[in-house]
């Protein structure tokens, strides 16, 4: 994008609109981004990594933005701590942020949101797989274990159920899917019919 900060410009108004506005940031956000090693041991592609400005934090923000959800298979582009500089960007710039903790369970945790009486329960998760050679940079260390919340079936439908209990509508905003297909694969069926059950 040759102007990043103008990106939101047609659509920024139209997001502040809303009365909550959630995203999916699907990047890690850093000012040193690690390029992938293109001399990997097998044929397959170089790791795609996608990263942003430290920046970006405040352009989403005046964009409109309340939420984003962090799990997806490029939150951790930049590795665990990547993923906790990320989080902590956007809440220094008065953004929420969800699918994405210390713990498992943090990762897990829902964001609520209260307005004219009805309360909900946000959760995000992640479906896809995490590529294996989008591996940690040299050097870099996974303090305090930061991750995403993973699609692993038991813990995703308990963290449901629990918000369900504590919210008039639990909303998931799932990572997953194949690219460029407009239909939705077995797997996001079977998905969607679990999470309804589960509330």
């Amino acid at each position: 994008v040759s102007q990043p900060e103008q990106a939101f410009d047609a659509s920024a108004d139209w997001l502040r609109t809303a009365d909550l506005t959630l995203g999916n940031l699907e990047c890690a956000l850093t000012d040193t981004p690690s390029l992938p090693d293109a001399t990997l041991e097998h044929s397959l592609p170089a790791p795609v990594r996608l990263y942003a400005p430290t920046q970006a934090a405040n352009w989403l923000k005046t964009a409109g933005f309340d939420l984003l959800g962090l799990a997806n298979n490029h939150s951790l582009d930049a590795g665990p701590d990547g993923l906790r500089h990320t989080a902590k960007l956007l809440q220094e710039a008065e953004l929420a942020v969800v699918g994405a903790g210390a713990t498992p369970e943090q990762a897990l945790e829902a964001y609520t949101f209260s307005q004219n009486g009805i309360t909900l329960a946000i959760l995000s998760v992640n479906a896809i797989p995490i590529p294996p050679d989008n591996v940690l940079p040299q050097g870099q260390s996974t303090q305090d274990g930061w991750d995403i919340a993973r699609w692993e079936r038991e813990a995703v439908l308990a963290a449901v159920s629990a918000a369900s209990q504590q919210a008039n509508a639990v909303i998931v905003s799932i990572h997953w899917g194949y690219e460029y297909q407009f239909r939705p694969d077995p797997a996001q069926t079977r998905y969607a019919e679990l999470l309804f059950e589960a509330g």
